[in-house]
């Protein structure tokens, strides 16, 4: 989430400008930004100062690829964190923006003395979940993956307190076409049932520390609560759901991101910031309330359920609780007979669960 209104007005008059122009001086950037985002222009003089802090880096790396001005971002870095040097970089260029809560939101192609190729450059709060969790796929994960999946190598890092993390520069990656998902999707879910791996740190483990999780419970809440005047009744199913899901669901590696962004056409796979051990069915819900749109909680689950969980009736439920959950995040003009019909579709499964058993 951009933090100030205007930036896009900036960006795509940066853009237009820069187009015609070739490039503008900073005078004519400052003066863009006092007209569309003076809290931009208020932060970068902050940053200038050296009076600033992470959560003011993070913030200005929405605006970095504006001013393009490598200087002040390396310098704004190194304030925090002195021991990262960026003395041998001889070639930089910004490439591309994030989301993330604890990385940096501007990334960089970045070309450093004694090598001969680029590599690609992202910047995370040392102590985050975001860190821990990238570094944990491409210890433990990556190795068993091998060259099944094609992903960018993780070559080397900076820093102590912020870790600047250089990746294998890949040339010419487009986001996969919706229509192509499915089919991009299918091999990774091959290559991770197949995955004999563990954790027991929570970071990895936990997918009830996710914002986008619990925020998505919240609003089931109130949905459920309101279709059937029952404050509790959401909570009264989950308490139903979650030893299925502890018991009876297996776990896998999840990839925790699936957007057309992180699936390229060609199959790559990218951002492994959000990634763990969740029970099999995330990352199905995810790319499904994501990048897929369904009429019906039917087609939903012919297309995608049928598919990909075949008959295992825990999977199947713990699909429909994730998606239930991650459609319920996204902007209220989405279909809400959707959410009713997975609502419905999950206390069904519930139910045919406990009268089994």
């Amino acid at each position: 989430m951009r933090p100030e209104t205007g930036l896009n007005v900036v960006r795509r008059e940066i853009s237009g400008a820069r187009a015609k122009l070739g490039s503008l001086t900073p005078q004519q950037i400052e003066h863009l930004m006092r007209t569309y985002a003076p809290g931009a222009l208020h932060l970068t003089r902050k940053l200038r100062k050296g009076e600033h802090d992470w959560w003011d880096l993070m913030r200005f790396s929405n605006v970095a690829e504006c001013f393009d001005n490598h200087e002040l971002y390396e310098n704004a870095i190194r304030k925090l964190d002195p021991s990262i040097n960026f003395n041998e970089r001889i070639e930089a260029e910004f490439t591309g923006e994030g989301s993330g809560r604890h990385s940096l939101n501007s990334y960089r192609k970045v070309l450093f003395a004694g090598q001969n190729a680029p590599v690609f450059e992202k910047i995370y709060a040392a102590r985050s979940d975001d860190y821990k969790k990238v570094t944990w796929y491409f210890d433990k994960v990556h190795p068993l993956v091998g060259d099944r999946l094609r992903v960018p190598r993780l070559l080397f890092g900076k820093g102590k307190k912020i870790r600047a993390l250089y990746f294998e520069w890949f040339e010419g990656l487009t986001p996969a076409a919706a229509p192509d998902l499915l089919d991009l999707y299918a091999p990774f879910q091959a290559v991770v049932n197949e995955l004999k791996i563990s954790s027991d740190d929570p970071v990895i483990t936990d997918y009830t520390r996710r914002p986008v999780f619990r925020q998505g419970c919240a609003r089931v809440e109130e949905l459920v609560a309101r279709w059937t005047g029952d404050k509790g009744a959401f909570r009264q199913l989950e308490q139903v759901i979650r030893p299925i899901l502890h018991t009876h669901v297996p776990r896998v590696f999840t990839h925790g991101d699936l957007t057309t962004q992180n699936i390229c056409q060609d199959g790559t796979l990218l951002d492994f910031d959000l990634c763990g051990l969740f029970p099999r069915g995330y990352d199905l819900a995810y790319l499904a309330a994501w990048a897929l749109r369904f009429e019906s909680a039917d087609e939903l689950e012919a297309t995608l359920a049928d598919r990909f969980l075949g008959d295992h009736a825990p999977s199947r439920l713990a699909f429909t609780y994730f998606a239930l959950i991650l459609y319920a995040r996204l902007p209220a003009t989405l279909n809400e007979k959707l959410l009713q019909e997975l609502w419905q579709s999950l206390s069904r499964q519930c139910n045919r669960g406990l009268s089994a058993a």
